[in-house]
């Protein structure tokens, strides 16, 4: 019998060589007759098929080839024969599904995303969204840190005709987002769950804190709109709309606004309300209701004020740990005081101001140090930053028992308050809050300089992403945008015409000569041209431009220090310029791109220094966060072999 079925095989073969074909299958068939499990056989049918152009039958032939090996426990084999009948027809979504599953077997896990996602398009595609939303939710389950395969899936529901369990689930992938403090994607998740629920209030507030985060305070304020339309009294609205006004340099407006949160909250016996009005105070030191709230009058000096414990304010430039304060407390606080009072003398105030919140972070029940450091602030026209230090040396002072110095800044702060709002002009416009919104948005919506339609039209938003992804040189970056886009919005006509413009013109990481990539959305437009001074070779010209904007405390002061780190290192003085790169880190406005940027160039200069420890930490990061950005790839790589090389013997 056996010889019987070797001579059919070599006939069959022989067939084959003399190109009759048909006469071979005829045999391959009688042989699987008799023996269905001969996989060999059927494998070479499968083969024969696709030669011959039978494509339909070529691939159930490779799939009974592949459900054998599976049976078997052959899984490599069975991907691999898998693979072979999708080369022939990829319309298969059910072959991608049982590729998918292999590779999940096999702990594949990308081959497996990739596949089980082919699968769910393909269900999609055929109409059977039921089948496509069951493969999804799988995929979801197996692969949470898959942004795709999420977007999908709620997409998928949608289609569905599911809609509460498809808000429910993009509501789930912006809950995610927000907690990988993955900003950009979040604001599109979130504006896609409010076109289909208008009603999401908590999303649409965090929609207007994203929008704080990326320094777009007016479109802040844009969706805030609606916020208070549907609840005036949310205290949470009027917080985020409170600093928007601050980030829009309107501390008239922030006033008003705080004012109101703090009345609400005290109403309500929220101890937020501590926190509310000492905001007040920082703006307007003399504000009647505050004082009287905090219990902060001279004349109740042996009463306890109702503050909060604030933090105390971060170092601007970290230091290198010395362990000198573990060592000698004492001689090390002296020191940074002597080396504060010198700098004061020269008039460099800022330099001043680091020392001492040194020293006080040192020393931190010192009210005297404090009395120094309130000073310095006033010298800085800081009046925020001389208002904290006031509170706390009246809680200090309050704490010690000591009362006549509790008293004195009492009187301080009351003064104080007279002076700044006499000279700021920060008065109660008595205006409603509604009204107030309404105007200042319709301000906004006549700024040349601000297009609105990015937050009518989020479409719009992905595409201006993805132009100054491709501008920066990040062309696979820019592709992935408008891909994620299109598992938001499938069918929408601008963003595969982008897709299609983005595959022909390619992509290159050559930066055309820029030293200065261009700056993030939302950084204020006036930095520009301190850009192309850099980018033009004159980062001198550069660092005089950004003498004044590096100290300002305002929008834009983070990219101003990151800018002078780089007008600083193409000037070779890579120590300063790495310090202002720290500084930038710590900044109170940094945006997402921006902290990449600056991670970047952190890694590139601590590698041109051979510094390559510290190379290889930030270089790693940014890597990370954006595997494509720029030469991170390059230049990690020179790094770490040079890290190698130096621990050679």
């Amino acid at each position: 019998m056996a010889k019987d079925r070797n001579e059919q095989v070599e006939s069959a073969a022989k067939l084959i060589q003399k190109g009759q074909f048909d006469k071979a299958v005829v045999i391959y068939e009688q042989l699987l007759a008799g023996d269905p499990s001969d996989y060999r056989t059927q494998h070479k049918l499968a083969d024969l098929l696709a030669r011959m152009g039978k494509v339909a039958e070529s691939v159930q032939a490779y799939l009974r080839v592949a459900e054998y090996h599976t049976r078997l426990g052959f899984l490599p084999q069975a991907v691999a024969v898998y693979k072979q009948a999708l080369r022939l027809d990829s319309s298969r979504p059910e072959v991608h599904e049982r590729l998918g599953d292999l590779y999940l077997s096999l702990e594949l896990m990308a081959e497996a995303v990739s596949s089980l996602t082919s699968a769910a398009l393909g269900h999609q595609k055929a109409g059977d969204y039921d089948e496509a939303v069951g493969i999804l939710k799988r995929l979801v389950e197996v692969a949470p840190q898959n942004l795709s395969g999420r977007l999908r899936y709620a997409d998928a529901l949608f289609k569905a005709g599911k809609k509460s369990e498809s808000v429910a689930a993009f509501l789930e992938a912006a809950e995610w987002l927000w907690e990988q403090k993955r900003l950009t994607e979040f604001i599109r998740v979130a504006e896609r769950v409010l076109s289909l629920d208008r009603r999401r209030h908590g999303i649409a507030r965090r929609l207007a804190e994203a929008h704080l985060h990326q320094g777009q305070p007016r479109l802040t304020l844009k969706v805030l709109q609606g916020l208070f339309a549907a609840d005036p009294t949310h205290t949470g609205t009027l917080r985020i709309m409170a600093k928007a006004f601050m980030d829009l340099e309107k501390p008239a407006k922030a006033l008003q606004v705080l004012r109101e949160c703090g009345r609400l909250l005290a109403q309500a016996g929220d101890p937020a309300a501590q926190e509310v009005f000492q905001q007040i105070l920082e703006l307007a030191p003399g504000d009647r209701q505050a004082i009287d709230a905090l219990n902060l009058r001279p004349e109740n000096t042996d009463e306890r004020p109702a503050l909060r414990t604030s933090p105390e304010p971060m170092e601007p430039v970290p230091h290198e740990a010395t362990g000198l304060f573990r060592r000698n407390e004492v001689t090390q606080v002296n020191r940074l005081v002597a080396e504060a009072e010198s700098f004061l003398k020269l008039r460099l105030y800022s330099q001043a101001r680091d020392c001492m919140i040194r020293a006080v972070q040192g020393r931190p029940t010192d009210v005297l140090l404090r009395e120094q450091l309130y000073e310095i602030y006033l010298q800085l026209d800081d009046k925020s930053g001389a208002v904290r230090q006031l509170l706390t040396m009246i809680s200090e002072a309050h704490a010690q028992g000591l009362s006549l110095l509790e008293k004195r800044y009492r009187e301080i702060l009351v003064s104080l308050g007279e002076s700044v709002v006499t000279q700021a002009g920060i008065q109660d416009e008595g205006e409603d809050l509604e009204d107030l919104l309404q105007k200042a948005t319709t301000e906004l919506e006549k700024d040349d300089d601000f297009n609105f339609s990015m937050t009518m039209d989020p479409v719009q938003a992905i595409i201006s992403d993805a132009d100054r992804a491709f501008a920066q040189g990040l062309a696979q970056q820019a592709k992935s945008l408008i891909e994620d886009g299109l598992t938001l919005y499938p069918d929408n006509e601008k963003l595969i015409q982008k897709r299609r413009e983005l595959g022909q013109r390619g992509g290159s990481d050559d930066r055309a000569g820029q030293r200065v990539p261009a700056l993030p959305s939302g950084v204020p437009s006036h930095l520009d041209p301190i850009r192309t001074m850099i980018n033009n070779g004159s980062p001198d010209q550069a660092i005089e431009a950004l003498r004044e904007l590096v100290e300002k405390v305002a929008p834009g002061q983070t990219a101003a220090h990151y800018l002078a780190a780089i007008a600083l290192l193409e000037m070779k003085q890579a120590s300063r310029g790495i310090a202002f790169l720290k500084r930038a880190m710590h900044g109170e406005d940094i945006q997402e791109e921006l902290r990449t940027m600056i991670l970047y160039e952190l890694g590139q200069a601590y590698g041109e220094i051979g510094d390559h420890d510290e190379a290889v930490y930030y270089l790693k990061k940014v890597k990370h966060a954006t595997p494509e950005y720029r030469r991170v790839e390059e230049l990690l790589k020179r790094s770490e072999t040079a890290k190698e090389n130096e621990s050679s013997p």
